[in-house]
């Protein structure tokens, strides 16, 4: 306590009057029990040796000055993150002020808003945030859980030094020139990213499928998986949890790339590593002979399927040649005749890549026979002859007689058996190879069956100039026969007829004849001479001449005596 001194002495009088009062004592030391962005609660202990109700409080900020009994006082109506200077004296009577007790403290900033994350990388991340009221002087607390806390002046902020695939709380709290906090830290879950795979083998497998096999990424966790993109020859994404994987359904012959990105807990990926490998070509189509000469063989395929033209093209081998094409077909060339060649093609897709071979066996034509001809005859067969320019192992002949079976041979000379006599024919020898390739043109000629023989000859003498014959139609009879006569000894005359049936005059009398009778196909081949059985006869009108007659000397064949 002090004591004040008034003096009430007037200079015109002789005595003076003094008055002392009391200046209270201040109060004690203020204290901030609260603070909100537009309030701050004060409190101090009530000043000593001072008896309650002879005082209260004068608190003064800004430029407003408030009175209170109590020994705490609300500061209200002011600005978010703002220091504000109070001080507080004890007013005691006659309005005597203590010592003023001051302090120096801010409201709370507002939390800062819309925290997010707007970057990452393996061992950091960016967090970026706006202030409602951004006053000067603020900072701003970072804490990325398990990890350190960092003081940053603005958005956004990188935090670093994080373990990769990492999950964290990133936490941001507003602080004002006087360390003030904000009431509310603003909280959003945040994440590292993992870092990527190591190098990636890639294995071409077959036409649709790729196997992958990678490195485990850095700082590898447990709980990491991996997604393969696929593009190119196919839009796919696989997630696998090992490090290898078969990529299947492609597209044949074409380039893929594929991406692996490594997976943290969070589903958070990481950078890709990439790399390209092709699938290997789809086959050609059969392969189809489209022509074939003595000395070449074109070959022709369908496109292989899905495949994209320009893409790939085609190896063909045969012999020890191997000759490269872009269309769908080619021609051997330079081989020789009746040869048998085993061709294979295979697509060649980028990189070399070969597809499954197709084969084929096919063989050159072969050169036809020539100088064919008919060199034997019989009623029911004939023999053929010819000759071959080029004779390779493994030929055979298909010999066909026209209206008959076509047989295969394998020498010539051929006989044709099983015809029908007194036939006109076409014959055709075909060559062929050993796997039944034929030539080009084969070679045709006429050829011909021979008639059968003639019956039974009957010869009766007429007289002394003229025999009468007769005979039995031959076997496979045909409307178009003719029969042509032979006779000798008695006259040496042919007479053709197309009855079973004549008369031969003009006979030497007394003369043994002989006679044939041939018979004649339409094509003029005659067929053997009858030889009928000797027998006598008396001539008809003079039964008691007892003159002989003989009828015959061998098959085809009649010998008769004219009377003397």
């Amino acid at each position: 306590m002090r004591l004040r001194l008034e003096s009430n002495a007037r200079a015109d009088v002789a005595n003076s009057t003094y008055n002392i009062t009391n200046v209270p004592n201040p109060p004690g030391p203020l204290t901030v029990e609260s603070q909100t962005t537009d309030s701050i609660n004060v409190s101090w202990s009530s000043p000593t040796d001072e008896k309650p109700g002879q005082y209260n409080f004068s608190v003064s900020y800004l430029n407003r000055t408030k009175s209170t009994e109590n020994s705490w006082f609300l500061l209200e109506d002011l600005e978010s993150g703002t220091l504000y200077n109070i001080t507080v004296v004890t007013v005691g009577p006659l309005g005597l002020q203590s010592e003023m007790v001051s302090t120096s403290n801010s409201t709370r900033p507002y939390p800062v808003s819309d925290l997010r994350q707007t970057g990452i990388a393996p061992s950091s991340l960016v967090l970026t945030w706006s202030q409602q009221e951004n006053q000067s002087g603020y900072s701003y607390l970072v804490h990325v859980s398990n990890s350190t806390t960092v003081t940053a002046f603005e958005s956004p902020h990188n935090s670093s030094g994080l373990v990769s695939g990492g999950n964290y709380n990133c936490t941001v709290t507003t602080l004002t020139g006087d360390g003030t906090q904000t009431l509310n830290p603003e909280t959003t879950p945040c994440y590292t990213q993992p870092h990527a795979v190591g190098a990636i083998n890639a294995n071409t497998q077959n036409t649709t499928a790729i196997g992958l096999s990678w490195e485990k990424p850095r700082q590898y966790r447990d709980t990491y998986k991996y997604r393969i993109e696929a593009s190119g020859c196919a839009s796919r994404n696989v997630t696998v949890v090992d490090e290898q994987a078969e990529m299947a359904e492609l597209s044949p012959g074409t380039q893929c790339r594929f991406c692996v990105l490594t997976i943290s807990e969070a589903g958070i990926e990481g950078e890709a590593r990439c790399t390209h490998q092709y699938t290997i070509p789809n086959p050609p189509g059969p392969l189809t002979v489209e022509s074939q000469t003595t000395d070449s063989i074109n070959v022709s395929w369908s496109s292989p399927t899905d495949e994209k033209p320009g893409q790939y093209n085609f190896s063909v081998s045969y012999l020890n040649r191997t000759k490269s094409t872009e269309n769908s077909w080619f021609l051997l060339e330079d081989l020789e005749s009746g040869t048998l060649y085993n061709i294979t093609v295979v697509t060649v897709g980028p990189l070399g890549l070969q597809s499954e071979m197709v084969s084929t066996s096919n063989s050159t034509r072969p050169y036809p026979v020539s100088d064919l001809r008919q060199t034997g005859i019989a009623p029911s067969s004939l023999v053929l002859t010819w000759s071959q320019q080029e004779n390779q192992s493994g030929y055979s002949y298909l010999v066909h007689v026209s209206n008959s079976t076509t047989v295969t041979a394998f020498e010539s000379p051929h006989n044709s058996s099983g015809l029908v006599s007194g036939g006109n024919y076409n014959c055709t020898v075909t060559t062929l190879t050993g796997d039944g390739t034929q030539t080009l043109n084969p070679e045709t000629t006429p050829c011909y069956t021979q008639p059968h023989a003639v019956g039974a000859i009957n010869a009766n003498t007429q007289n002394t100039t003229a025999i009468g014959l007769s005979w039995e139609k031959p076997r496979q009879y045909r409307d178009t026969y003719k029969y042509r006569i032979e006779a000798s000894g008695c006259a040496s005359r042919n007479v053709t007829v197309v009855d079973e049936q004549a008369e031969m005059a003009e006979l030497s009398p007394g003369t043994q004849c002989r006679f044939c009778v041939l018979t004649i196909s339409e094509a003029g081949i005659e067929g053997e001479a009858r030889h009928p059985a000797q027998r006598r006869r008396t001539l008809r009108g003079d039964p008691g001449a007892g003159t002989r007659f003989l009828y015959c000397g061998g098959q085809g064949q009649v010998y008769a005596e004219t009377l003397a």
